[in-house]
């Protein structure tokens, strides 16, 4: 039997959607805030390289059905010198509107990317501080618009995600960007030595000038004696071509004598620092391109010279 109920109140507590369609409003997600660490260039000393093909791209994913804009609070890359830079681009200023999915796409996702480069930003300039850092503060506004007439859609697993990718092919121009390696050196006794010559020979396949300088240590650390007096370019960059590129390598040998005092400082030395400095070369001033197979081979040898005879001793490869 059905009756009429008059003065009925149905009261319906944290109701639960996994769907909703209309104009939704406008609303805003807060706060997607990261700090990336780099170490692009940990090992240099020398932050006095510049890359010229440096593109940072901000990649979306939204599975919201609706039309969504980024809000950039903040977009910083830190330097190895303690400064700060902000980047700036006509892609920010234009606006970041996410690709999102239709109404009949319930359940897709849509992507996108936004690429920042030479051309749209000042990524040339920040990425030219040896960049230790990288630090983002994003909003997303749904809707930003307004239009009510927006028909759009969530549901209970809609999602916005970011990344950030950062691609520095190696292109560049350099001066005197420094690399360390630590080798472990024993000459060992070797009696009654006048003096020693040094031989170093390096074969560069790379488009960079680079000089050498070794650093001979004791067990505390402490350097006992250097090769050089100076820093000395003893590996001239191979020629490149119109692309940058080196087609050849080129070999070079350097010798350096050091008297018996010198010697015997470095017959105490238990490790050895090479420290090989890069410079973009003088016959490319354009940038040049470093391809992952190239690199530079640096041998260091010594023939020593005693109270009656001569003999040969490889020191280090």
């Amino acid at each position: 039997e059905n009756r009429l109920l008059n003065n009925v109140v149905v009261q319906i507590q944290e109701p639960v959607f996994t769907y909703a369609e209309g104009y939704l409003g406008q609303f805003l997600v807060e706060g997607i805030q990261e700090t990336i660490d780099l170490d692009l260039l940990e090992e240099g000393a020398s932050s006095d390289i510049q890359f010229a093909l440096p593109e940072l791209v901000l990649e979306v994913e939204n599975s919201f059905g609706l039309p969504s804009r980024a809000r950039v609070n903040e977009f910083t890359v830190q330097g190895a010198d303690g400064t700060e830079q902000q980047l700036t681009s006509t892609v920010l200023t234009s606006g970041l509107n996410f690709a999102y999915p239709g109404l009949q796409e319930v359940g897709t996702v849509a992507t996108g990317a936004f690429v920042f480069t030479a051309d749209n930003s000042n990524i040339v300039d920040i990425f030219a501080t040896r960049p230790v850092g990288l630090r983002y503060d994003i909003d997303i506004q749904a809707n930003p618009e307004g239009d009510e007439s927006q028909v759009g859609f969530i549901t209970d697993s809609s999602y916005y995600t970011m990344q950030i990718g950062l691609d520095l092919p190696l292109v560049a121009t350099a001066s005197q960007y420094t690399l360390y390696d630590t080798l472990n050196f024993n000459m060992g006794d070797l009696g009654a030595v006048e003096q020693a010559s040094f031989r170093i020979i390096a074969e560069n396949e790379m488009g960079i000038d680079a000089t050498v300088q070794a650093y001979f240590l004791d067990e505390q650390g402490a350097v006992l004696e250097t090769l050089f007096t100076g820093q000395r370019l003893i590996a001239q960059g191979a020629v490149v071509d119109d692309s940058g590129l080196a087609s050849a390598s080129v070999a070079t040998t350097s010798e350096v004598t050091v008297d018996a005092d010198q010697l015997s400082r470095i017959q105490q030395a238990t490790r050895m620092i090479l420290e090989v400095g890069f410079s973009t070369a003088s016959n490319a001033p354009r940038p040049v391109r470093i391809l992952e197979q190239q690199g530079i081979t640096v041998k260091i040898g010594a023939l020593l010279t005693v109270t009656s005879n001569e003999q040969k001793l490889k020191v280090c490869k």
